[in-house]
């Protein structure tokens, strides 16, 4: 971080949450003064994604459909295969989960993240409940465990932007490293809908002074 707040003219951060956002540029701000630089020499731009929609519920939607689309039968039926220390290809990737217990002595700390022995049927119990109780396929359920979590922007346009505002007002963040979750529908989002809203916001400009960062 010293080092990027003495050189860097632009910070790539992996802090997107707004809470996370706003700590790590107030250290960077602090560094960069202790350099002799401005408190604003250094942009700060989170990677972030984005997953967007009309209203509220078609953005979740959207959001369970691309999941379904990373995780594929095999995929699924591989992640249960870790903790149940045995071939399951037998099974549904549709179905429910094996109602078989794991093989305890094939499963290991180096397979199952650490739930071997007893600790296995332990989890293969918490989740053929689980999965019971919310209606989950294999499939559905190994979706939901292996999510890499909420995309950091899922909502529908008016939503999001009126969460940016906060960011934008607080100088949590000068911008952001947009991944979108699917290309190029998910940027087409963003450019036709999201930034407006923006714009009208008064936090997205509708024209450059120059033509680069500096």
């Amino acid at each position: 971080r010293d080092f990027a707040a003495r050189q860097a003219d632009v910070i790539f951060s992996a802090h997107a949450k707004f809470d996370a956002a706003r700590d790590f540029r107030r250290d960077i701000v602090a560094r960069s003064l202790k350099a002799c630089r401005g408190a604003n020499d250094v942009k700060i731009m989170p990677a972030s994604e984005f997953i967007l929609a009309a209203t509220p519920q078609e953005a979740r939607d959207k959001k369970a459909w691309v999941r379904s689309l990373q995780i594929g039968p095999q995929q699924a039926i591989a992640y249960l295969e870790q903790f149940w220390g045995r071939e399951l290809q037998g099974y549904d990737p549709d179905g429910p989960l094996p109602e078989i217990d794991p093989v305890v002595e094939e499963t290991s700390e180096t397979r199952g993240s650490g739930f071997h022995g007893a600790k296995a049927r332990q989890l293969a119990d918490q989740w053929r409940a689980e999965a019971k109780e919310k209606g989950q396929s294999i499939r559905a359920f190994v979706s939901s465990k292996t999510s890499r979590g909420d995309a950091t922007f899922n909502g529908s346009y008016t939503e999001v932007a009126d969460r940016l505002v906060d960011y934008a007002r607080t100088g949590a963040v000068d911008g952001f490293n947009i991944s979108p979750w699917l290309i190029p529908t998910g940027l087409d989002d963003i450019v036709n809908h999201l930034v407006p809203e923006l714009q009208e916001r008064g936090i997205y400009p509708t024209e450059y002074a120059g033509t680069t960062l500096r």
